[in-house]
């Protein structure tokens, strides 16, 4: 059990579902169809690493100024691949995932919110498929900003978070990790796809989440 009060706020590909690959691969084929350049591979590249950030970086590399009306389209053509791809087949729950998020939706000082680099329409359609029940988790998108530090900033007002309550950041990303250190907000990655202390292949072994959780918090002053 932790003990303080805490808010934790999810990152939901890489974090929450197993949908990195195929997001991607549906967001290059959308981009491919209306924009001549493909994307940089490596997403580090980009400085706003979420739907809307690197979508409008990669329309200014391209020299396109007039971007709204393209971002719109590319936005509903992605949404709609994502939507088709789920209907092959469905999205899976990082292991673990359903079990971790009931256990803290009932654990007293603790509340939860989402955070997600992707656009909100996309984000319901993989979560949904995942069978992951957080109709009533507060959640922000890139549909709010493209500034990954913005999205967080708004699921935090979102949430109601109190100051009595640390708040942390589960992603699984290096952009994760890097505004967690802007915000002066504790980190755990799940996965390996970056170097980082606190950290866990996934939620399947719960009392193992808790103590990485516990350590990032009492990392903090």
């Amino acid at each position: 059990m932790l003990q303080r009060p805490v808010h934790l706020m999810f990152d939901i590909d890489g974090t929450l579902t197993e949908s990195c690959a195929f997001d991607s691969e549906c967001y290059e084929a959308a981009i491919a169809e209306l924009v001549a350049s493909p994307l940089v591979e490596d997403r580090n590249h980009y400085r706003d690493v979420s739907d809307e950030g690197i979508l409008r970086q990669h329309l200014s590399e391209c020299g396109i100024t007039n971007q709204q009306a393209l971002i719109a389209e590319l936005k509903t053509s992605f949404v709609a691949k994502i939507g088709q791809r789920l209907k092959r087949e469905p999205a899976r729950a990082i292991t673990g995932a359903r079990r971790m998020l009931d256990y803290f939706g009932t654990m007293p000082h603790c509340t939860l919110s989402l955070a997600t680099g992707g656009w909100l329409e996309s984000a319901k359609l993989k979560l949904a498929s995942a069978g992951l029940n957080v109709n009533d988790v507060p959640i922000a998108s890139s549909n709010d900003h493209f500034k990954r530090t913005e999205i967080m900033r708004c699921a935090y007002n979102r949430a109601g978070v109190t100051e009595a309550q640390t708040v942390v950041y589960i992603g699984d990303g290096l952009w994760d990790k890097r505004a967690c250190a802007e915000l002066g907000w504790p980190f755990v990655l799940v996965g390996n796809k970056c170097e980082h202390r606190y950290r866990v292949d996934d939620y399947s072994d719960l009392d193992h989440f808790l103590f990485e959780l516990k350590l990032a918090v009492n990392s903090m002053p």
